[in-house]
């Protein structure tokens, strides 16, 4: 029913249906590991395409967060960005914290398929820094984080991450050191500023604030990759033991309790071991947890990446001693 009001609508030149294809090109990437909805998406990418000129701030971004999130393939991304891009375009000097922040996140995620967008990080850097005192917890660790992987074909974002990782520790300060934040952000965030550790160096406060922020949330959900993104961030980022041991300390505990979730994925346990080694924290308990982890995982697999996850581990073996 829908296909065929869209392919009426679009024989006709309609363009009034702007918000609802939108909101179901946003849908369709949220549900379409669930429900099969495969034939609607060629008629929908039209009727977005032949809309997007209408469409508002919010609307012109879910559709490039779903074009993101769906892995639409290059020719379709191609043809659907003829009229988004120009559109986003023209709506960046007067977006707001989260459709900036999405919009990032979505050159980054595009980059390879639409380097055309890449041009648009001028003007979303400009707008960051003007709403930078606004922005909420998300908003930062997406632009962080995207700036992480944009680092080797652009430097448009670098100016801002020291001003948005300041954001970061007031917000958290602001909400009176509650957990407001989910782990992810925290997690994405301190990754990213490791990543980015040889481009933009980080001041010291900042990465105190972060250990500090970090472990304060030690006590919540993380993941086992989010605690392995956040030791191995550590583990770059050479704090003095007397920062980093209430991280450690917290981070060590929760490991040994997700012990079992770390088995899915032998890079966690590679990542975590390698951020202990770093930081010289000596916890027994955790490595040789995380040991037994890694023999389970790698049981009867081959291949490079193996021995690199198995290097990792025994080179943190030696270099903390512990056998």
């Amino acid at each position: 029913m829908a296909a065929a009001k869209l392919r009426i609508a679009i024989r006709k030149g309609d363009t009034s249906h702007h918000r609802a294809c939108a909101s179901m090109l946003w849908a369709l990437a949220k549900l379409h590991d669930r429900l099969p909805m495969a034939s609607l998406k060629p008629v929908l990418l039209d009727a977005v395409k032949l809309s997007a000129p209408c469409m508002d701030h919010q609307q012109i971004v879910n559709v490039a967060w779903a074009s993101a999130a769906m892995h639409l393939s290059k020719p379709e991304l191609e043809d659907l960005f003829t009229t988004v891009l120009p559109r986003l375009a023209h709506l960046v000097p007067s977006m707001n914290c989260q459709d900036v922040s999405n919009s990032i996140w979505c050159v980054a995620k595009m980059r390879d398929d639409l380097p055309g967008l890449l041009d648009l990080l001028p003007q979303l850097a400009a707008r960051v820094k003007a709403v930078v005192r606004e922005m909420e917890g998300q908003n930062i660790s997406n632009i962080v984080w995207s700036a992480a992987e944009l680092r080797q074909v652009s430097t448009e974002l670098f100016p801002l991450i020291n001003i948005l990782t300041e954001r970061l520790v007031e917000v958290y300060t602001m909400h009176n050191k509650t957990v407001s934040m989910m782990p992810q952000v925290v997690s994405n965030t301190v990754w990213a500023v490791a990543k980015l550790k040889e481009y933009v160096p980080p001041p010291a406060s900042h990465v105190e604030s972060l250990a500090q922020m970090a472990a304060e949330m030690g006590d919540v959900s993380y993941t086992a990759q989010q605690c392995a993104n956040v030791v191995w961030a550590f583990g770059k980022l050479e704090l003095s033991m007397q920062a980093i041991s209430p991280l450690m300390r917290k981070l060590c505990e929760r490991a040994l309790r997700i012990a079992p979730e770390f088995q899915s994925d032998p890079q966690n346990i590679s990542n975590f071991c390698w951020g202990l080694a770093n930081t010289g924290w000596k916890d027994a308990a955790a490595l040789d947890t995380l040991t037994k982890a890694m023999m389970k995982a790698v049981r009867g697999k081959q291949g490079k990446m193996v021995q690199l996850e198995l290097s990792s581990l025994v080179w943190a073996h030696a270099k903390l001693g512990v056998t």
